[in-house]
């Protein structure tokens, strides 16, 4: 049995569809729970994503936040709202599992991670993938972990995260006079560190420099039907500010998260940023796109 956790509120729903659509050649003929820590989202929203993965044959647990019961120091910012921070509470809502795989939900699955799941932990709590190089933690000051990890894709032994009273130090964390710039993951940084394994980057493919040219030849092979003769599992995170669903991404795997959603119950979504303005913008040659930008 695998289980994923997830977390959104209503904004990351739709996304929340196209993941566990991507999920599908996973659960072939394997039980896949969804545990989804959800903040305040809609009865109506609940109800298609139940629908869905009960279609893809998923078992779902749909565990209710309340905006009041989240605590008010968590920093948020933009895109990044208090859903972020639910999967700090995972040894309080989780039972009777040993291990769970979280996603960011702006993520899709090229294959299976039948590989990944089976990642042995040993006595580590966590297994996760370097963040971009050159990022800049400045803001955490003295406390900078030695290797700084991006925390999209985490598979967690929920045992040892109790055992080691994960929770408690993120939560101490958030009394320090620190700005946490990224929010949970500099919490999950500074909490983990020392306690991760670092496994290959595949499993958290995010759109840094280091990553571009193997993006560009996933997208060329899935376009040309070739994927499956040097097919790689792997899992592609957005982890940009313009996302597939954004009308002005211009991520070369967006076409393929577009594929998944369609396949879903929110097969009717609209970008909100798609206006003859942005069309405009888009079609400009880059130059002058960089320039209009300013």
């Amino acid at each position: 049995m695998l289980n994923i956790l997830v977390c959104t509120d209503n904004n990351y729903v739709v996304p929340l569809a196209a993941l566990l659509n991507s999920l599908a050649e996973t659960a072939n003929n394997n039980k896949l729970t969804i545990h989804w820590f959800a903040l305040e989202v809609s009865k109506l929203n609940i109800k298609k994503i139940s629908a869905l993965s009960g279609r893809l044959g998923y078992e779902i647990k749909v565990y209710n936040f309340s905006a009041s019961k989240i605590s008010p120091k968590f920093f948020t910012s933009g895109r990044i709202t208090s859903a972020a921070y639910l999967r700090l509470y995972l040894a309080d809502q989780i039972k009777n599992v040993n291990k769970v795989l979280y996603l960011d939900c702006d993520m899709i699955i090229l294959g299976n991670i039948h590989s990944l799941w089976n990642y042995s932990l040993g006595e580590k709590v966590a297994a996760v993938v370097k963040d971009a190089e050159n990022i800049n933690l400045s803001h955490l000051g003295k406390l900078i972990p030695g290797n700084y990890f991006n925390s999209g894709m985490m598979l967690i032994n929920i045992d040892l995260w109790r055992s080691y009273k994960i929770q408690n130090k993120l939560f101490k964390l958030l009394n320090q006079k620190i700005h946490f710039r990224f929010h949970d993951q500099d919490l999950l940084n500074l909490a983990l560190d020392n306690n991760v394994s670092f496994i290959d980057r595949r499993w958290n493919l995010i759109p840094s420099r280091e990553n571009k040219n193997i993006i560009k030849c996933y997208a060329m092979a899935i376009r040309f039907r070739l994927w499956r003769v040097f097919k790689c599992n792997s899992i592609i995170h957005y982890a940009a500010s313009k996302k597939p669903w954004h009308y002005l991404s211009s991520h070369p795997l967006k076409f393929l998260w577009w594929k998944h959603l369609r396949q879903t119950e929110f097969s009717n979504f609209t970008p909100k940023d798609k206006s003859f303005p942005n069309f405009i913008f888009k079609i400009c040659p880059k130059p002058l796109r960089f320039l209009l930008s300013k």
